[in-house]
């Protein structure tokens, strides 16, 4: 049944003709005891109803398709959530293997996955030691602003995630880093009035655009650090009375679905392809559990579209 060398092929064909005369499947349950693992995957997913938590899942469910293992979704909304999860995951029946999307891990919860001795791969945080599917935040963030530059815009201002998020999300904040970065190359100051962070989220970041666009020294262009913030940052502009992008130019981060059905600006990271990805590598290391360990970086792209325009 495990395919073992040691099994001739006269024996191998015996078993086989058995298995098809009794029509034996075999039991998932009884297996897991067997192998002290549940033989399911399990993703650890925060905020998974988000558009870009949905397209990562949907490449995970892709590259498993062909995979014996079910996936399970493990959402995480609140710190306690992820203190939960991560105590099932490492513990006596852990998954046959774990996925783990924009959670940078504390190290007690890598030693957790260490001594749990199942493989684990990370998605979009760059953890040494372990395998993981990355981008470069910092390049994003850089790639975002410098096109705002290159459109002639000078005072730029920077809408992203509060960076002492309970979470521990670090992708704004190197999104943050990256705009800072091409500020300075240009020979421009960062104005620290012109960068405003707080809770994700539309309705959020639709807030803080009011607060940033209402001044009498505004800024000419925007750069959010995520799709969603960005289509808060229009929805500000837009309830001010400011043409998107005649008064102001807005870029964010993804490329989620809706961004270019509203002609969204943005740099896109490969989001279902960082999944299938991730699930390939986990289906790897099920396989040969000395593989070594894959540090793979996906590639970002500028797209550009309606929201941003020459200054």
């Amino acid at each position: 049944m495990n395919n073992p060398a040691a099994v001739t092929a006269a024996t191998r064909a015996r078993v086989e003709t058995v298995i098809h005369d009794l029509n034996y499947r075999p039991s998932a349950i009884a297996r897991g005891l067997a192998y002290g693992r549940t033989m399911t995957i399990g993703a650890v997913v925060p905020f998974l109803t988000h558009p870009s938590a949905v397209q990562r899942v949907r490449g995970l469910i892709e590259g498993l398709r062909e995979s014996p293992f079910p996936l399970s979704l493990y959402d995480v909304e609140k710190p306690q959530h992820r203190v939960e999860h991560f105590d099932v995951l490492t513990g006596n029946h852990p998954p046959m293997a774990t996925v783990v999307i924009a959670l940078e891990p504390l190290p007690a919860e890598l030693d957790a996955f260490r001594n749990a001795g199942t493989p684990v791969t990370f998605i979009e945080v760059d953890v040494p030691g372990f395998s993981r599917v990355i981008v470069d935040h910092r390049e994003g963030g850089r790639l975002a602003t410098q096109h705002l530059i290159d459109l002639g815009h000078e005072r730029i201002g920077f809408i992203g995630d509060a960076e002492d998020n309970p979470l521990g999300f670090t992708s704004s904040a190197l999104h943050r880093s990256g705009y800072v970065d091409a500020l300075v190359t240009a020979g421009l100051r960062p104005d620290d009035d012109l960068i405003l962070t707080g809770p994700h989220g539309r309705n959020e970041a639709r807030t803080l655009g009011e607060q940033m666009l209402s001044t009498e020294q505004r800024p000419t262009a925007v750069f959010a650090a995520s799709d969603t913030q960005a289509m808060g940052v229009i929805d500000a502009g837009r309830g001010l009375g400011l043409d998107i992008p005649g008064d102001v130019s807005v870029i964010g981060f993804d490329d989620i679905e809706m961004s270019e059905c509203v002609g969204l600006t943005t740099v896109r990271q490969p989001l279902e392809d960082s999944g299938r990805r991730a699930a390939e590598i986990l289906i790897n290391a099920i396989a040969s559990p000395d593989q070594s360990v894959v540090c793979e970086q996906m590639p970002l792209e500028l797209v550009v579209r309606e929201t941003t325009g020459g200054q």
